[in-house]
Formats: C-alpha cells, structure tokens, sequence
C-alpha cells in the first residue's frame, strides 16, 4: 500500500505524462497554469480558481484552462472521493458542499499542486516543439 503522497506523486507523473504527449504549445500554457495555481488558490480559493479555469476555457475541454481544472478535479472526485459524482458537478458540489469538505478539497489541492509544478516544471517547460527540435529552457544557447 502506498503513502498518500506517493499517491499524488503518482497522480502528478501521469497527468503531466499525459499532458507532454499533445500538443507542445497546450503543454506549455498548462505548465504556465499549473505555476501559478498555489497562489491562485491562496489569494481566492479553491473554488473561485476553478471557476476562473471554467471561464478561460470557455467549455473547450482541449484549452490549457480546461485541461488544468479536469486534473484537479480528477484528484478531488475519483482520485481522493471527497465529492461524488462527476466532475463537471465538482462546482456545484463545492458551492452545496459543507465548508470541511472544501478545506478538505482546498488542502488536497494544495499538497496536488507540490507535484504538478515539480513534474511540469521539468516535463512541460521545454517540450519538444512541432520540428522536432527540443527547446531549451534559456533559448538555443542554454545557461550562460
């Protein structure tokens, strides 16, 4: 049996897999997203976070924004089972829900976004782009 955190490791390493085998470019905004996700949630909370996603998205489900809150919701609702249901209801389960179960799904989120930013960071900053050609983190020369 694994340890909670070996589980959201776990969790982290697929989705950020996932995510590098699509689109360079989606990639790239999803690792930008996933960077600023702690203070997000921080400064407006879980929820409002999620809600600016949803409104960025505009319901395309292949945008950056989308992408981002569908990972975090799959931790929330299949992954951790702290709402049930769907995860497209994870808005209104959040809004209806009790104020533990959100600090609940807050914390998780939070101990999520530890991962997802280490695996984005080194995984998602500098994918390959449509040529083939690997990007370097500080351009074609690297660190000077």
């Amino acid at each position: 049996m694994r340890m909670l955190e070996q589980e959201r490791a776990l969790f982290a390493w697929e989705q950020v897999s996932s995510v590098r085998k699509g689109n360079a470019k989606v990639a790239k905004d999803v690792a930008m997203y996933i960077k600023g996700m702690p203070a997000m949630v921080l400064a407006n909370g879980l929820g409002q976070t999620l809600a600016f996603l949803l409104q960025k998205a505009g319901g395309n489900q292949t945008d950056p924004e989308y992408i981002v809150y569908d990972i975090l919701a799959k931790w929330i609702m299949d992954r951790r089972k702290i709402y049930e249901g769907p995860r497209a209801h994870l808005m209104k389960k959040l809004i209806e829900g009790d104020r533990y179960l959100y600090q609940q799904s807050q914390e998780e989120i939070w101990a999520l976004l530890v991962w997802l930013k280490k695996f984005s960071d080194a995984y998602l900053s500098a994918v390959e782009d449509q040529g083939g050609d690997k990007e370097q983190p500080y351009g074609k020369e690297g660190r000077s």
